[in-house]
């Protein structure tokens, strides 16, 4: 809910770059700040990862979609 309501606060850009850009950059950087030695370092890490595997997700997911795609206008 919060992506979604940036763009209307103008706090956030209104095209979905930032959207497919954030969670990588996000990710890492939390990574990078568990590295350094953070009182919630394990919470840090554990949500950096999180964000790197949804984006990894994500970009799986994009190759599955033309492929179903493919297959449905195979047997249509």
């Amino acid at each position: 809910m919060v992506c979604i309501s940036l763009p209307y606060t103008g706090i956030a850009p209104r095209d979905a770059t930032w959207l497919i850009a954030g969670p990588p950059i996000a990710g890492a950087l939390l990574i990078a700040l568990s590295a350094v030695g953070l009182p919630r370092e394990d919470s840090l890490r554990r949500t950096g990862i999180g964000m790197l595997i949804a984006f990894a997700g994500f970009l799986l997911a994009i190759p599955g979609l033309v492929v179903g795609l493919a297959l449905g206008a195979t047997f249509t």
